[in-house]
């Protein structure tokens, strides 16, 4: 119940949208979600964000260059209403305006989209969820610097005895 208040009030609906093409410059590109985290983007014209779908950000990745959301931001995309998967629904569509008259180049990014949505924040930053080396160097470091320290102490304690065994 929670998550369609959300949807209906909170995100961008297809009866937002005129039933003509709307021309809406990108403002934010941002993630929303607990469990699964959805990538919203944000327009000048709505103060609502538009939730993306899978199909739809991999149309999106390969249509602005790559997965460097910073540089969505400020782009121009077209909003428009299509056929839904059920009668009588509705969905939002995302068309970019060619390269040539958004006057930009389209370098493509090759990184998998899964990991574009669980490893970046919506700058395209790492996050601090990826395995960061191995978990347990520190505690390796620990007991082997401890090690070190007791075979120390035991040298110093045994000093008379190993002069006389090496003949110090």
């Amino acid at each position: 119940m929670r998550a369609q208040i959300v949807d209906k009030q909170y995100r961008l609906q297809p009866s937002d949208l005129d039933r003509a093409r709307q021309r809406v410059r990108i403002t934010n590109v941002t993630y929303q979600g607990l469990e699964q985290m959805k990538l919203l983007l944000h327009f000048d014209q709505f103060p609502k964000p538009l939730v993306l779908e899978h199909n739809q950000i991999q149309e999106l990745v390969s249509e602005m260059g790559g997965t460097d959301f910073r540089k969505w931001v400020g782009r121009s995309v077209e909003l428009y209403l299509t056929a839904g998967d059920e009668p009588f629904e509705q969905k939002i569509k995302v068309e970019v305006g060619s390269a040539h008259t958004e006057g930009i180049s389209r370098p493509m990014e090759s990184a998998p989209l899964q990991k574009v949505l669980t490893n970046r924040d919506p700058l395209g930053h790492q996050t601090q969820d990826q395995p960061r080396g191995n978990p347990y160097i520190a505690s390796i470091f620990l007991i082997t610097a401890l090690a070190i320290i007791a075979l120390l102490a035991y040298l110093l304690e045994q000093s008379e005895s190993l002069q006389t065994l090496f003949g110090f």
